[in-house]
């Protein structure tokens, strides 16, 4: 759930920074290139968040009891498509070397990630530490 919460805070941040730039910093194709389907896991994050928040939140009707609860229902439910993973993480190395050339080439992609970096929603964290986060 932390991991989520970080993600949508990075977001944040990441869509306030492009939204002060006039011009894009990548181009759809380079967008795709490094975050593949990434939207799919964040959806998928959510809909397991809101289903154990539900489940065991403190909202939860009959409320959570430890040892008699179970929660692996959800995870069952869930598994088949946890899959998408794999192709996330495939990815992943070369969306870091992507990163690492567009720093170097791409001044204003050079710039929007020291922004990013630098706020505090960040957490001291980099844009490349929460790539690995999903």
């Amino acid at each position: 759930m932390h991991a989520f919460k970080e993600h949508t805070a990075l977001a944040r941040v990441l869509a306030w920074t492009a939204q002060s730039l006039h011009s894009p910093i990548l181009s759809r194709k380079e967008v795709r290139q490094l975050f593949a389907n990434f939207p799919d896991i964040i959806t998928l994050s959510r809909e397991l968040l809101a289903q154990l928040e539900a489940r065991i939140g403190p909202d939860a009707t009959p409320r959570w009891d430890a040892a008699t609860g179970r929660i692996g229902d959800i995870f069952l439910r869930i598994a088949p498509f946890l899959k998408m993973y794999s192709l996330y993480l495939r990815n992943f190395r070369s969306a870091l070397a992507d990163i690492s050339r567009w720093l170097i080439a791409n001044q204003a992609f050079s710039r929007f990630i020291q922004q990013a970096n630098a706020s505090p929603e960040c957490k001291g964290l980099t844009f490349q530490s929460y790539l690995l986060l999903p």
